[in-house]
């Protein structure tokens, strides 16, 4: 089942992606991010209390506001590196972010996975590689390269690790809920960052109330698909591997290629279709496992 959880996830965020770009045109970074993670709370609360009190303990709590934290460095550390440097020339590098996990996964929950699941994992980062890559042309490997040369590469790639931290506190939270209850889990999490996000937004006081009202309905949309989105991952979670979840999440990617082509009418380029495919193939070997 978990399976099915993360691919509905992995559709779920390229809606998100999309509707997040739309609504990026009228209204601020930083109040698109407060946005995903507080508009929903009324209908989280809902969904997380439908069946009553949810048993949890320490590790729950443990879990989810050690996710929050650390996901609000790790998010400030990839957008600083992004705000230094082009997007194209380091934005690849996110994708090793289901080897990471897999790595922390391994270590810290004795997550194993079978051979097939790992080749598949792999040929997944490296479809999600080569389409967050296509943009430079013959240069596919220069984020490797610029790694050893920019700080800001190095500061992107250490983002992305925090951010593999953050699905491992995630998963602990999630399991440690009775019965199990992720969308409680995302309800804590997003306590926290609307908080911190919150204190960032009234600090800055450039009118964001106002956007807010102009693009009520847009975001609030935004805000729910995204919500939607976290409690499948958290779902798949709760009962398969991080790293094979988070992979198959990164099919994200292809499905908003997908949908891009389908609104939009933007051809795919060769790069797209090879990836696409790669993508594909990686998914059927972790079906199998």
């Amino acid at each position: 089942m978990w399976f099915w959880w993360a691919l509905s996830a992995a559709i779920l965020a390229a809606l998100s992606v999309i509707l997040t770009k739309k609504s990026l045109k009228n209204v601020s970074a930083s109040l698109v991010a407060w946005v995903l993670f507080s508009l929903n709370t009324p209908i989280l609360v809902l969904i997380a209390f439908k069946n009553g009190v949810t048993e949890v303990n320490n590790l729950f709590f443990l879990g989810a506001i050690g996710s929050a934290g650390v996901f609000s460095i790790g998010k400030t550390m990839r957008l600083s590196a992004i705000k230094q440097s082009l997007l194209s020339k380091i934005s690849p590098l996110a994708t090793f972010n289901a080897i990471f996990a897999y790595l922390l996964a391994l270590i810290f929950l004795s997550e194993k996975i079978k051979l097939i699941g790992v080749v598949g994992l792999l040929l997944i980062t490296l479809g999600a590689y080569i389409l967050n890559a296509e943009k430079l042309g013959r240069n596919l490997l220069k984020p490797f390269k610029l790694l050893f040369r920019e700080k800001t590469s190095m500061l992107f790639i250490l983002g992305v690790f925090l951010t593999s931290i953050s699905a491992i506190f995630d998963k602990i939270s999630v399991i440690n809920t009775f019965p199990t209850n992720p969308s409680l889990t995302l309800l804590m999490e997003n306590i926290v960052i609307s908080i911190i996000l919150f204190i960032y937004l009234q600090k800055k006081k450039q009118g964001w109330i106002i956007q807010l009202k102009d693009n009520f309905k847009l975001l609030a949309l935004t805000s729910i698909i995204y919500m939607l989105a976290v409690i499948a991952v958290f779902s798949a979670f709760a009962v398969g591997p991080v790293a094979l979840v988070i992979g198959i999440k990164q099919l994200q990617l292809f499905f908003v290629l997908l949908l891009s082509y389908v609104v939009f009418q933007d051809k795919p380029t060769k790069y797209s279709l090879l990836a696409s495919i790669v993508m594909i193939i990686g998914v059927i070997l972790i079906k199998l496992t």
